[in-house]
């Protein structure tokens, strides 16, 4: 029992870094980074049949072209609409779309399934012991 109790102390510790890294991580992102309009300028098919979408933005009088790393099944904006991105100052290939949700509740959950176990983990140590 103690060590099960231990474990799961452990693991609550772990998750609550893993979380507090990758808040870090975005929030060193963010500090480096300028919001910048992109325009969709296609996409590209993958052979799994998801697609990558293509943008192109202006960043201090360069024209820059790439593609978003996250596929998707089917596209999810038409050519042409301006997307707001998130862009490195110091280097225009690290990308990421303003809005990622899919992170943030990530990072939440984490931190929120690593809280529950400590706190349940804690009180249970000092009665077994």
């Amino acid at each position: 029992m103690l060590i099960s109790l231990l474990i799961v102390l452990i693991l609550g510790v772990v998750c609550i870094g893993i979380g507090i890294h990758f808040i870090g991580k975005d929030r060193h992102f963010q500090s480096n980074a300028v919001e910048v309009e992109a325009e969709v300028t296609g996409f590209v098919e993958l052979e799994d049949e998801r697609y990558l979408t293509q943008y192109r933005f202006e960043l201090d009088h360069h024209e820059v072209f790439g593609v978003l790393p996250k596929s998707t099944p089917r596209p999810i904006t038409t050519k042409g609409a301006v997307i707001p991105l998130l862009v490195n100052r110091d280097d225009s290939t690290q990308v990421r779309r303003l809005t990622a949700r899919r992170d943030v509740t990530l990072r939440f959950f984490l931190i929120l399934i690593g809280g529950l176990m400590v706190c349940t983990a804690v009180p249970l140590l000092f009665f077994v012991a």
